[in-house]
């Protein structure tokens, strides 16, 4: 193996004392204030290289694996973050230009491999190589990847450790994306002028949405100021909180013409707010108010240009230091990232609007011959928006201002009036429906039968030299025709897909003989596949204030639940929806999972790892996660109801009432380096578990026959997992809303 040649040249270090591995002869060391501890006699053991600890904590500690090697006599700590590549299944060969570029090719995708950025890739040999992958791109089962040169220290880790106890950074949500997210709209007309019949006019606009962020960082560590001082504890922290805001800005150029009628209807009383002289002059001032209320119907034509630029603000305020140590540091500052101009839009659009409101006016009159107005209207609106292929429907409410002044004696009278500083409008709610050709020619859409308009086939690139080489050279031809065919081809797609509706499926589950399924999507609608019933979907009331997060079978066969991510269940039977018990009464966290009990009822889990048991379903317990950073993912029953499993971000597996602990190998093989995210886990009927990883990959636990999925190809970005009754088949759900099937699933 090439492990030999190329650790040796690190084991040839460590003999002579630079691993600090005191069992070779090296002497320890001269501590320092980093130093995780000192080597005085009372601190430093020659024969304890793990200082303590068995050599499974020491890889957990430092993030790390060991390594066995023909050169040296004992294992060696590897970090997690390197990889072998002559060890891995199914690497074929790799060059290295001698500055940054690496390229590899593998024989299955390198994404099984653990090929992504920010891992160090080693190969022997003379020409052997130590880079971390700073930028990659991925072509087929072929890498091309910018990197950077590591260090001794990044890849082989040292018995002293520097660090004995630590909680890694964690940016933390203050509640799930979307959750509490504010979002905010507004919109300001700053010239809007009438110039030969046609309405021409200039808004300013922007939208931000908020979120609230909390962030901490603490490390605790052995200090010693000197070799020979006894060491102390020490630890850095820092603690702040702060809004992360995604901001949008935009100017719109108008040309258009509009046509409005309306009426206002003033009320039967003024209210006074104040009569006075203006000083020793003879003038009376008087002061009041008008209220009235308005309607307004507005149809029109006009061309549009838009642009603006996109950022992310990140506010944050906090504290840092070293306990014990000095005053800590002020952390407070503003952070933007993700500049970026928003690319020129040219619409042509067709519009009606109607709205209604109330109206204050607040009329000032020195003597009733000259009156300054100014009008406060705060409005609601109907708004109908035919613009490409689609018409934009909402609700939307607002403030328009007026300022007048008149000036009359007797029957003459002048008066002028301007508009100043609208709010709004902003969206109460709304909707898009797509309607193809509906504009034909607009600068924003394709496909709308103008021979002109190019189409997909025109952007594709010409096929590259050297079509069967693995070469370098291939790759650079591939990676540069495909960039610009995607800058080619980037805003015609764009506009094509805005125009496509796009229904992702959120959860599958078969029926309760395997004969057929129900998939649920994100609008609530189920559809029945093989011999399963449609008994109901979603109702559409429903839709705007709770979103659908997955469908149960009920245990007698009779139809289905659906549940939200706020616990709200409804149970689908003969066409026929009832409310369940839920926890949307009792102001309780997100629910992730929900399974059904065998003997009737069912379990709610919430992200913090509480179960909920209802209509009859026994309480088995809930899990205590160990850190804010965790948080439940599944929930998996034990068949015939004797108790459930609950699975976590941390991969950790609780097991309650019947269900048994994994042996140490699944406990291993769950928590080892190859497997870093478990999707979902489901129990077979005769026992045993079945998961999906990150990478689209299924494995067995507690004896799982992994012969059923012989074969099985991983896919992207799985989201959830389903058996059939049997336990001889099931699907793996995409987030692209895709169903990929092995064994006994019906068709």
């Amino acid at each position: 193996m090439f492990r030999v040649g190329l650790i040796s040249v690190f084991a040839s270090a460590a003999l002579t004392g630079c691993i600090g591995f005191p069992e070779f002869g090296a002497e320890p060391p001269p501590g320092n204030v980093d130093d995780a501890f000192g080597s005085g006699p009372d601190t430093w053991d020659e024969n304890d290289r793990l200082l303590g600890m068995t050599p499974a904590e020491a890889a957990e500690v430092m993030d790390g694996h060991w390594v066995e090697d023909d050169s040296v006599a004992e294992p060696i700590l590897i970090s997690n973050d390197a990889l072998l590549l002559d060890d891995l299944d199914c690497f074929e060969s790799a060059s290295f230009d001698g500055e940054s570029r690496l390229v590899a090719s593998f024989s299955c995708r390198p994404q099984t491999q653990g090929i992504r950025a920010g891992r160090i890739l080693i190969t022997g040999g003379t020409d052997g190589f130590q880079r971390r992958i700073a930028e990659l791109d991925i072509v087929g089962d072929d890498i091309v990847a910018e990197t950077e040169p590591v260090t001794f220290e990044e890849i082989y880790l040292v018995a002293q450790f520097r660090r004995q106890v630590i909680i890694e950074p964690q940016p933390l949500q203050m509640a799930p994306a979307g959750e509490r997210d504010l979002t905010v709209n507004a919109n300001w007309t700053v010239y809007d002028q009438q110039i030969d019949g046609l309405d021409h006019r200039i808004k300013l606009g922007g939208k931000a949405v908020l979120r609230g962020v909390l962030d901490y960082d603490f490390d605790i560590r052995l200090c010693s100021p000197a070799w020979w001082m006894p060491p102390y504890p020490c630890a850095d922290y820092r603690a702040a909180a702060g809004l992360d805001t995604d901001l949008e800005l935009r100017i719109v150029l108008e040309i258009g013409k509009a046509f409005s009628w309306g009426q206002d209807y003033p009320l039967p009383f003024n209210v006074p707010v104040a009569t006075f002289p203006l000083g020793g002059l003879p003038v009376l001032v008087e002061i009041s108010l008008q209220p009235s209320l308005f309607w307004q119907v507005t149809a029109g034509a006009k061309v549009a240009a838009q642009i603006g630029v996109e950022a992310d603000m990140l506010a944050m305020i906090g504290v840092g230091g070293t306990v014990p140590g000095p005053i800590p540091d002020n952390l407070s500052g503003v952070e933007f990232s993700n500049v970026q101009l928003q690319p020129p839009r040219f619409d042509e659009i067709l519009s009606a609007r109607a709205r209604v409101g109330f109206k204050f006016a607040i009329v000032t009159s020195f003597n009733r011959t000259l009156d300054l107005t100014g009008s406060v209207s705060p409005y609601v609106q109907a708004v109908a928006t035919a613009d490409c292929d689609e018409i934009d429907l909402a609700l939307q409410y607002g403030v328009q201002n007026k300022l007048g002044v008149s000036l009359g004696w007797g029957s003459f009278s002048l008066s002028a009036n301007w508009d100043v500083g609208g709010l709004g409008p902003y969206d109460l709610v709304g909707t898009s429906v797509p309607v193809e050709g509906l504009l034909t020619g607009d600068s924003d859409c394709i496909g709308d039968d103008d021979p002109g308009v190019a189409t997909e086939e025109s952007f594709l690139p010409e096929l590259p030299h050297a079509t069967s080489s693995t070469s370098e050279l291939w790759f650079q031809d591939h990676l540069e025709a495909m960039d610009q065919s995607l800058a080619d081809y980037d805003d015609e797609l764009a506009d094509l897909h805005a125009g496509i509706p796009q229904f992702l499926t959120r959860d599958v589950a078969f029926s309760t003989d395997g004969q057929g399924y129900w998939t649920l999507d994100e609008d609530g609608v189920v559809t029945a596949f093989g011999s399963a019933e449609h008994h109901c979907d979603m109702p559409e009331e429903m839709i705007e204030n709770h979103e659908p997060q997955g469908i149960v079978p009920r245990p007698a066969g009779d139809g289905y639940w659906i549940y939200t991510a706020s616990g709200r269940v409804m149970s689908c039977s003969y066409g026929e929806v009832d409310n369940q018990d839920d926890l949307t009464a009792m102001g309780e966290g997100a629910v992730v999972d929900m399974a059904a009990y065998a003997g009737g009822g069912y379990w709610l889990l919430e992200a913090d790892g509480d179960v909920h048991a209802f209509e009859g379903a026994p309480d088995y317990g809930s899990a205590e996660l160990s850190g804010s950073a965790d948080r439940a993912v599944s929930l998996i029953p034990v068949p015939f109801g004797g108790g459930y499993r609950i699975l976590t971000l941390e991969r950790d597996l609780f097991g309650f009432g019947s269900a048994a602990a994994l042996s140490a190998e699944d406990l291993a093989l769950l928590q080892g380096p190859d497997i870093e995210i478990v999707a979902d886990m489901a129990e077979l009927p005769d026992g045993g578990l079945v998961a999906v990883d990150g990478w689209g990959r299924l494995f067995g636990l507690a004896g799982a026959d992994e012969s059923l999925w012989e074969g099985w190809s991983p896919v992207d970005n799985p989201h959830a997992l389903a058996l059939t009754p049997s336990g001889l088949g099931g699907v793996v759900l995409t987030e692209g809303g895709a169903l990929a099937a092995w064994g006994d699933v019906p068709h």
